[in-house]
């Protein structure tokens, strides 16, 4: 969701069935004139990427010191859903590749 006109933020979950398997805490917000995306997966420390690509509808962030990933993209793909993907050093690098659809309403029950 939109916080303002530099702040977005969100949660990802993911589900076997009707398991939640973990969670993921996101903020993407523009600092110093820089765009970072800040990540906190299952309630661990926040770690930092910052964006190195400018393309239509894409955007890519890297932080060459995390062990992985070390890329994370994401392309817009319509009003309500993104392709994603985490990668090594480079997108050909141990790629993976996530669909991502926005739900509104309540989460399966655990």
């Amino acid at each position: 969701r939109q916080v303002d006109a530099t702040t977005y933020e969100g949660r990802s979950s993911t589900w076997s069935g009707e398991k939640k398997m973990g969670q993921e805490q996101l903020r993407i917000l523009s600092f110093a004139g820089h765009w970072l995306y800040l990540a906190s997966p299952g309630g661990r420390s926040v770690t930092c990427f910052t964006r190195v690509s400018v393309e239509p509808d894409t955007w890519i962030f890297e932080n060459g010191e995390h062990d992985f990933p070390k890329r994370i993209g994401y392309q817009l793909e319509g009003k309500d859903s993104l392709k994603a993907w985490i990668a090594g050093t480079t997108d050909v690098d141990r790629p993976m590749e996530f669909r991502l659809i926005r739900k509104v309403g309540l989460a399966p029950k655990q």
